[in-house]
C-alpha cells in the first residue's frame, strides 16, 4: 500500500484549510491587513509547508507566525510580534 503524499494541493478541503489559516493570520477576509504581495508570499510559504507534511490548521498557523518576515506590519503590531528579519527597503519606506 502506498503512502499519501501531499505533492499537490487539489483537494477542496486542503485548499479550505490554507484559506482558513490565511484568514486567521490576517491575510484574507474583511479585516485583512496584508497587501497582495504579502498574501502571495504567505500562500507560497503555506503551500510549501503543506507539501512538506504540515497539515493541521494550528501547525500551519504556528509556522506562519514563526516566519515574522511574512507577516504584515499591522499584524505584527497587533500580535506584539517583534520584527526579526528586515523587510525590503520599499516596504520600510511605505511603513514610514
Amino acid at each position: 500500500m502506498s503512502s499519501i503524499h501531499f505533492s499537490e494541493i487539489d483537494d477542496p478541503t486542503d485548499i479550505g484549510l490554507i484559506r482558513t489559516v490565511l484568514r486567521s493570520a490576517g491575510f484574507r477576509g474583511s479585516h485583512a491587513v496584508a497587501d497582495p504581495e504579502e498574501k502571495r508570499a504567505a500562500l507560497t510559504f503555506l503551500k510549501t509547508e503543506f507539501r512538506n507534511g504540515v497539515s493541521s490548521e494550528n501547525e500551519l498557523l504556528s509556522a506562519l507566525k514563526r516566519r515574522d518576515d511574512l507577516l504584515p506590519p499591522a499584524l505584527r503590531r497587533m500580535q506584539g510580534i517583534s520584527q526579526m528579519t528586515p523587510r525590503s527597503p520599499e516596504k520600510q519606506a511605505v511603513a514610514k
